[in-house]
């Protein structure tokens, strides 16, 4: 019977992915997990993943073999009203199962008409109608219900009042909800509720820049986490190392820097054993399927976090789902052969909507060439995206997570000199990171990094119609950012289908990336020491490649290069064909500046 229910579980995909429901159906589609066209309430379905892993190649082993064996979520009764609802929502017909529920509600009294409620308020949640949803748990959080499940039911509806306010951008409304939450679930009964709740809360008062009062929630959960088994399934494992970031920004931006530090000790080792449990988990595979990976890891992650919470009715068990994080590395590495002391590391900050692993084909190059390849995801990016109050972009946290990243790692290779590498977006980034006077990286490759582009009155036209309407409501632009950045119509499934790439921005995100772009073109005069050497495409159609040119021009180091290909495109370093005069080019560079800088 549970696994009946599982068939229609997702795990909660980057708010991007949540609003297009049809690339979602490709991405089922093309794993075999479902048949093409399916009309899909929610997605991860854990006994169907898990089938589809291992025909896939993945064959978990080792910390995670160990994970899965105690993650067995507990099994879920249904009641006949249940059962009806559930088959409904099997057949795609949500519009049947949403007129039952309200049926049932109008007529019902107490538990039965709460759960009714809560389950249609879940539909409008995964139908993106959140105002709909908060409405229908205010209801359902006034109906009278015994006594002994009064406390647990209502700490769960509040925690989901406040993820409808978040979704609404209401955020102090979600504090208030989160807040409530917390009270009501005690850290002894509801416990991995409470870490949700606390994850949350933090989140949102960091994003309001609240960092005084997150800290004593964020400190809460961190301890919390330390104080699960040192065995502690992978899911409890993800959301300590994202509450050890999230509790780190506190101290940074508090400046407490003895907290800062002692954090940082520790957590340094944690992210150094996720990147080599998911290089571990890679080595063995092709490219294909290490890009499938994320999300057949993330479903093992989601029947870990149900047998957390211990789902007792479908309702619950569908919000669980729905608002269930898929979680990545915000930094990921690939490293040099085995044996091989690497010359130098190469930090790689991705194009606008692509994430940390768009560097897969490039670093597999690179490795062999005695190169270590780190890549990080930039808020609002990538892993970032399902994080409560770092889903928008931010740029000057971007610029401070280079440099903590580049610290990092220094002290990780001592002596091992660091190169900082950008396309597109990341192209203008590393750039305004070189124009720190304390830039201490020891040189840096920038691709199209141009804020002018093809297309631009348009597009601004675009933003200008929707800034009127609703500036924090997002709208696709992948479409169009796709078939501008590559005529390569595999690498544009891949992106349509990546789990962490971005296709849909708000007017107010797309208006602070192109001051950001136009702030970087004039800091370009500010670098004055740093080696650099910029990459322009001729067959570019996102970028002019005058405006390249421009930025190069405006370089005032003296220790410049630039390389023009012909026949690129847009997308230079995040593509499947590598161009090998650029490679050899660039390592003919890297080398010199090794040998240069080492004398």
């Amino acid at each position: 019977m549970y696994n009946h229910a599982l068939k229609i579980g997702y795990g909660r995909l980057p708010r991007s992915k949540l609003l297009t429901r049809k690339r979602l159906t490709r991405l089922i589609a093309k794993e075999r997990m479902l048949p093409k066209g399916t009309r899909i309430v929610v997605i991860l379905a854990i006994c169907v993943i898990m089938h589809g892993a291992a025909a896939q190649g993945f064959a978990p082993s080792g910390e995670v073999k160990s994970s899965i064996a105690r993650s067995t979520p507990p099994a879920l009764t249904l009641s006949s009203f249940d059962q009806e609802v559930l088959d409904l929502l099997e057949k795609g017909e949500n519009d049947r199962a949403e007129k039952l529920l309200l049926s049932i509600a109008k007529k019902a009294e107490g538990e039965k008409k709460a759960e009714a409620l809560v389950l249609s308020s879940c539909l409008d949640f995964q139908a993106e109608r959140f105002g709909q949803s908060l409405g229908k748990l205010k209801r359902a959080l006034k109906v009278p219900i015994a006594e002994d499940k009064q406390e647990a039911q209502r700490a769960f509806e509040t925690k989901w009042a406040g993820d409808c306010c978040y979704r609404l951008h209401k955020i102090d409304q979600a504090v208030e909800s989160y807040q409530r939450a917390l009270l009501l679930a005690k850290p002894e009964a509801l416990k991995y509720l409470r870490m949700d709740i606390l994850e949350s809360l933090s989140g949102c008062l960091i994003a309001k820049g609240e960092y005084a009062e997150a800290k004593k929630y964020a400190e809460e959960l961190v301890a919390s986490c330390r104080d699960l088994p040192d065995d502690a399934d992978l899911a409890t494992v993800a959301t300590q190392f994202w509450s050890e970031i999230s509790l780190m920004q506190i101290y940074k931006h508090l400046g407490d820097s003895a907290n800062y530090q002692e954090l940082r000790s520790s957590f340094i080792p944690l992210l150094q054993r996720l990147i080599r449990l998911r290089n571990e988990l890679e080595a063995p595979l092709t490219t294909e399927k290490r890009l499938a990976l994320p999300l057949q890891l993330n479903s093992f992650m989601l029947s870990e976090f149900l047998a957390g919470h211990g789902p007792k009715s479908l309702a619950e068990y569908l919000w669980l789902v729905s608002t269930y994080h898929v979680r990545g590395l915000p930094l990921i590495s690939w490293e040099a052969p085995e044996g091989c002391t690497p010359k130098a590391a190469i930090l790689c900050v991705h194009a606008f909507g692509l994430d940390n692993r768009a560097f897969e084909w490039f670093a597999a190059q690179m490795k062999d060439r005695h190169f270590v390849i780190y890549a990080l995801d930039i808020r609002g990016f990538g892993a970032w995206q399902s994080e409560t109050g770092s889903g928008l972009i931010n740029f000057d946290q971007a610029l401070s997570d280079i440099r903590s990243v580049g610290k990092i790692i220094k002290e990780l290779s001592p002596g091992v000199p660091v190169f900082l590498l950008g396309e597109s977006m990341g192209g203008a980034l590393v750039l305004r990171a070189a124009s720190d006077p304390q830039c201490d990286f020891n040189g840096v490759i920038a691709s199209v990094p141009s804020p002018d582009r093809y297309g631009e009155s348009r597009m601004a036209l675009r933003v200008a119609m929707h800034l009127l309407r609703q500036p924090n409501k997002v709208f696709n632009i992948g479409d169009q950012l796709a078939t501008q950045a590559t005529s390569n119509e595999e690498l544009r499934t891949m992106w349509e289908t990546d789990p962490f790439s971005r296709h849909e921005f708000s007017p107010l995100e797309l208006m602070k990336l192109n001051r950001f772009m136009v702030k970087a073109l004039q800091d370009c005069s500010h670098i004055k020491s740093t080696p650099v050497i910029i990459v322009q495409g001729l067959a570019d159609r996102l970028v002019k490649p005058k405006g390249t040119y421009e930025m190069f021009d405006r370089v005032n180091s003296t220790d410049k290069a630039m390389i023009i290909l012909g026949a690129a495109e847009h997308l230079i370093f995040e593509t499947t064909n590598q161009s090998s005069v650029l490679l050899d080019g660039l390592t003919a560079w890297l080398n010199g500046q090794i040998s240069k800088q080492k004398n």
